[in-house]
């Protein structure tokens, strides 16, 4: 996937890092482009290639896996400004709706296991 020109706001997940790094402008509405996302998706699971973008004067890069459930298992670094050569690492998990960002580099999480389709029942 690409982007060429998107207008970020509302993204829970800057929010969680905005609020957990102290980075209040991460959580504001942002311009991003010339961003590519680079997946694979197999047994409901979206497995995000390291990924890298400018947003709000900071270089965020992610990597990791998220499942269609909402579930998380990112690993993140925020990039500082000028240049980002400097930055903060994280992990992040939870879900989309309630992301739990955890700083450093910490113990790798376990992969997402594919969970069963409960919405036809």
């Amino acid at each position: 996937m690409s982007v060429k020109k998107v207008k970020i706001k509302g993204f829970k997940l800057f929010g969680s890092v905005a609020k957990e790094t102290g980075k209040d402008s991460l959580g504001k509405p942002a311009d991003v482009s010339k961003v590519d996302i680079k997946t694979t998706i197999a047994n409901n699971i979206i497995t995000i290639q390291r990924t890298k973008m400018r947003m709000a004067g900071f270089r965020p890069r992610f990597e990791g896996q998220v499942s269609f459930n909402g579930d998380l298992n990112l690993h993140f670094r925020l990039g500082l400004p000028p240049l980002g050569i400097f930055g903060i690492p994280m992990t992040i998990t939870g879900t989309q709706a309630n992301p739990k960002v955890h700083l450093g580099n910490g113990k790798k999480q376990d992969e997402l296991k594919e969970e069963a389709d409960t919405s036809d029942q």
